[in-house]
Protein backbone atom coordinates (compact mmCIF):
# COMPACT_ATOMS: atom_id res chain seq x y z
CA UNK A 1 0.00 0.00 0.00
CA UNK A 2 1.41 3.54 -0.85
CA UNK A 3 1.05 5.69 1.72
CA UNK A 4 3.04 8.44 0.57
CA UNK A 5 3.29 10.27 -2.69
CA UNK A 6 5.16 13.21 -4.26
CA UNK A 7 4.41 13.75 -8.00
CA UNK A 8 6.27 15.73 -10.22
CA UNK A 9 7.99 17.94 -7.52
CA UNK A 10 9.85 20.97 -8.05
CA UNK A 11 11.66 22.01 -4.89
CA UNK A 12 14.07 24.75 -4.45
CA UNK A 13 16.67 25.32 -1.43
CA UNK A 14 17.29 27.99 1.27
CA UNK A 15 19.75 29.37 -1.37
CA UNK A 16 17.17 29.71 -3.88
CA UNK A 17 18.67 26.43 -6.14
CA UNK A 18 16.46 23.81 -7.41
CA UNK A 19 17.23 20.87 -6.07
CA UNK A 20 14.15 18.44 -7.04
CA UNK A 21 12.95 19.22 -10.81
CA UNK A 22 9.93 16.82 -12.08
CA UNK A 23 11.04 14.49 -9.74
CA UNK A 24 8.27 11.75 -8.31
CA UNK A 25 8.35 8.77 -5.72
CA UNK A 26 6.44 6.81 -3.66
CA UNK A 27 7.12 5.30 -0.32
CA UNK A 28 4.78 2.16 0.34
CA UNK A 29 3.63 1.34 4.22
CA UNK A 30 6.36 0.06 6.25
CA UNK A 31 9.27 1.22 4.55
CA UNK A 32 12.49 3.30 5.32
CA UNK A 33 13.69 5.82 3.07
CA UNK A 34 16.65 8.02 3.60
CA UNK A 35 18.12 10.77 1.93
CA UNK A 36 21.93 11.38 1.03
CA UNK A 37 23.89 14.38 -0.45
CA UNK A 38 26.64 17.26 -0.04
CA UNK A 39 26.12 20.07 2.79
CA UNK A 40 23.94 22.56 1.51
CA UNK A 41 22.43 20.80 -1.51
CA UNK A 42 18.81 21.29 0.58
CA UNK A 43 17.94 17.62 2.15
CA UNK A 44 16.27 20.07 4.98
CA UNK A 45 14.90 22.16 2.43
CA UNK A 46 13.32 19.00 1.03
CA UNK A 47 11.81 17.62 4.55
CA UNK A 48 10.17 20.95 4.96
CA UNK A 49 8.76 21.09 1.74
CA UNK A 50 6.76 18.10 2.47
CA UNK A 51 5.94 19.08 6.40
CA UNK A 52 4.63 21.97 4.80
CA UNK A 53 7.19 25.11 6.04
CA UNK A 54 9.14 25.16 2.51
CA UNK A 55 7.94 26.20 -0.29
CA UNK A 56 6.82 23.48 -3.21
CA UNK A 57 7.42 25.61 -6.69
CA UNK A 58 5.43 22.68 -8.57
CA UNK A 59 3.81 19.07 -7.70
CA UNK A 60 1.24 17.25 -5.64
CA UNK A 61 1.89 15.74 -1.98
CA UNK A 62 -0.60 12.89 -0.97
CA UNK A 63 -0.27 10.85 2.09
CA UNK A 64 -2.76 7.89 2.09
CA UNK A 65 -4.45 8.84 -1.25
CA UNK A 66 -5.50 11.89 0.57
CA UNK A 67 -4.10 15.48 -1.52
CA UNK A 68 -2.28 17.72 1.08
CA UNK A 69 -0.55 19.94 -1.32
CA UNK A 70 -2.10 22.80 0.51
CA UNK A 71 -2.65 21.69 3.94
CA UNK A 72 -1.03 23.65 6.76
CA UNK A 73 1.43 21.27 8.85
CA UNK A 74 -0.88 21.10 11.64
CA UNK A 75 -3.56 19.61 9.43
CA UNK A 76 -0.71 17.13 7.59
CA UNK A 77 0.60 15.91 11.41
CA UNK A 78 -3.72 15.32 12.27
CA UNK A 79 -3.66 13.20 9.01
CA UNK A 80 -0.13 11.09 10.10
CA UNK A 81 2.86 13.15 9.11
CA UNK A 82 4.94 13.39 11.70
CA UNK A 83 8.07 15.47 11.86
CA UNK A 84 11.42 16.12 13.62
CA UNK A 85 13.20 18.56 12.83
CA UNK A 86 16.96 19.43 12.79
CA UNK A 87 16.75 22.17 15.53
CA UNK A 88 15.15 21.08 19.23
CA UNK A 89 11.37 22.31 19.35
CA UNK A 90 11.11 21.27 23.11
CA UNK A 91 9.59 23.86 25.65
CA UNK A 92 11.89 24.55 28.07
CA UNK A 93 9.78 26.45 30.36
CA UNK A 94 7.94 23.09 31.45
CA UNK A 95 8.87 19.94 32.30
CA UNK A 96 9.90 16.62 29.72
CA UNK A 97 7.06 15.01 30.92
CA UNK A 98 4.73 18.26 29.67
CA UNK A 99 6.55 18.74 26.69
CA UNK A 100 5.16 14.81 25.57
CA UNK A 101 1.58 15.83 26.96
CA UNK A 102 1.10 18.75 25.21
CA UNK A 103 2.06 16.57 21.97
CA UNK A 104 -0.65 13.85 23.25
CA UNK A 105 -3.41 16.50 23.64
CA UNK A 106 -3.09 17.89 20.11
CA UNK A 107 -3.18 14.45 18.72
CA UNK A 108 -5.63 12.28 21.30
CA UNK A 109 -8.85 11.87 23.09
CA UNK A 110 -8.10 12.82 26.60
CA UNK A 111 -8.50 9.20 27.69
CA UNK A 112 -5.40 8.35 26.08
CA UNK A 113 -3.11 11.11 27.27
CA UNK A 114 -1.55 9.70 30.39
CA UNK A 115 -1.11 5.91 28.72
CA UNK A 116 0.91 7.83 25.66
CA UNK A 117 3.17 9.64 27.39
CA UNK A 118 3.86 7.24 30.07
CA UNK A 119 4.71 4.65 26.91
CA UNK A 120 6.80 7.33 24.97
CA UNK A 121 8.83 7.86 28.35
CA UNK A 122 9.16 4.31 28.54
CA UNK A 123 9.80 3.13 25.52
CA UNK A 124 12.91 6.45 24.95
CA UNK A 125 14.21 5.27 28.54
CA UNK A 126 13.92 8.94 29.90
CA UNK A 127 11.88 7.82 33.08
CA UNK A 128 14.30 9.37 35.27
CA UNK A 129 14.51 12.63 32.78
CA UNK A 130 10.46 13.19 32.97
CA UNK A 131 10.53 15.67 35.53
CA UNK A 132 13.46 17.45 34.18
CA UNK A 133 13.03 20.27 32.00
CA UNK A 134 15.05 20.70 28.90
CA UNK A 135 17.31 23.34 29.15
CA UNK A 136 18.78 20.83 31.95
CA UNK A 137 19.23 18.10 29.82
CA UNK A 138 22.30 17.32 27.28
CA UNK A 139 22.20 17.61 23.92
CA UNK A 140 21.70 13.79 23.12
CA UNK A 141 19.31 13.73 25.74
CA UNK A 142 17.14 16.37 24.55
CA UNK A 143 17.11 14.40 21.01
CA UNK A 144 16.04 11.25 22.89
CA UNK A 145 12.46 13.52 24.06
CA UNK A 146 12.23 14.85 20.57
CA UNK A 147 12.18 11.27 19.18
CA UNK A 148 9.92 10.29 21.67
CA UNK A 149 7.32 12.20 20.06
CA UNK A 150 7.23 9.94 17.02
CA UNK A 151 5.13 7.11 19.19
CA UNK A 152 2.34 9.64 20.45
CA UNK A 153 -0.48 9.57 18.03
CA UNK A 154 -0.94 7.38 15.01
CA UNK A 155 1.78 8.68 12.59
CA UNK A 156 1.98 6.85 9.15
CA UNK A 157 4.68 8.89 7.74
CA UNK A 158 7.88 10.03 9.91
CA UNK A 159 10.52 12.67 8.63
CA UNK A 160 13.32 13.02 10.90
CA UNK A 161 16.05 15.26 10.34
CA UNK A 162 18.73 14.59 11.83
CA UNK A 163 17.41 12.52 14.31
CA UNK A 164 21.16 11.10 16.02
CA UNK A 165 22.58 14.94 15.86
CA UNK A 166 24.20 14.36 19.42
CA UNK A 167 23.23 11.09 20.43
CA UNK A 168 25.56 8.55 21.60
CA UNK A 169 26.02 4.90 19.57
CA UNK A 170 24.65 3.11 22.35
CA UNK A 171 21.23 5.08 22.04
CA UNK A 172 21.11 5.59 17.84
CA UNK A 173 21.39 1.38 17.94
CA UNK A 174 18.47 1.16 19.93
CA UNK A 175 16.57 4.11 18.67
CA UNK A 176 17.15 2.38 14.73
CA UNK A 177 15.58 -1.04 17.06
CA UNK A 178 12.69 0.80 17.89
CA UNK A 179 12.28 2.41 14.03
CA UNK A 180 11.99 -1.36 12.60
CA UNK A 181 9.76 -2.56 15.13
CA UNK A 182 7.47 0.05 13.92
CA UNK A 183 8.32 -0.26 10.56
CA UNK A 184 6.69 -4.14 10.80
CA UNK A 185 3.72 -2.36 12.33
CA UNK A 186 3.08 -0.28 9.05
CA UNK A 187 5.05 2.88 10.14
CA UNK A 188 7.32 4.69 6.90
CA UNK A 189 9.91 6.62 7.80
CA UNK A 190 12.04 9.48 5.34
CA UNK A 191 15.24 9.93 7.39
CA UNK A 192 18.30 12.52 6.61
CA UNK A 193 20.93 11.63 9.29
CA UNK A 194 25.13 12.05 8.65
CA UNK A 195 25.22 8.74 10.57
CA UNK A 196 24.61 7.27 6.86
CA UNK A 197 26.03 4.16 8.49
CA UNK A 198 23.07 3.52 10.93
CA UNK A 199 20.15 4.66 8.83
CA UNK A 200 21.57 2.27 6.10
CA UNK A 201 21.07 -0.56 7.44
CA UNK A 202 17.40 -0.38 8.29
CA UNK A 203 16.77 1.61 4.99
CA UNK A 204 14.78 -0.21 2.06
CA UNK A 205 15.18 3.08 -0.35
CA UNK A 206 17.37 5.94 -0.79
CA UNK A 207 17.39 9.21 -2.31
CA UNK A 208 20.78 10.89 -3.95
CA UNK A 209 20.66 14.66 -3.91
CA UNK A 210 23.69 15.93 -6.28
CA UNK A 211 24.62 18.27 -8.73
CA UNK A 212 26.68 18.37 -12.20
CA UNK A 213 27.63 21.06 -13.37
CA UNK A 214 24.02 23.52 -12.66
CA UNK A 215 22.05 20.58 -12.89
CA UNK A 216 20.67 18.80 -10.31
CA UNK A 217 21.14 15.13 -10.25
CA UNK A 218 18.60 12.52 -8.13
CA UNK A 219 18.25 9.44 -8.29
CA UNK A 220 16.59 6.75 -6.06
CA UNK A 221 18.42 3.54 -5.28
CA UNK A 222 17.15 0.35 -3.98
CA UNK A 223 19.02 -1.08 -0.85
CA UNK A 224 19.89 -4.69 -0.83
CA UNK A 225 20.02 -6.48 2.46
Amino acid sequence: MVIFEGKNLSILNKAGKLILNNFSFAINAGEIWMAVGPNGIGKSSLWETLIGIGRLEKGQLLLADKEITHLIPSERVRLGMSYIAQNCALFDDISVENNLKMVAESLLPASEHKQAVEKAIRVFWLESLAKKRPNQLSGGQRRRVELAKIIIGKAKLVLMDEPFAAVDEEYTEKTTAIFVNMKKNGVSFLVNDHNNAAVRKISDYCIHLGQTGHKNAVSIEKISK
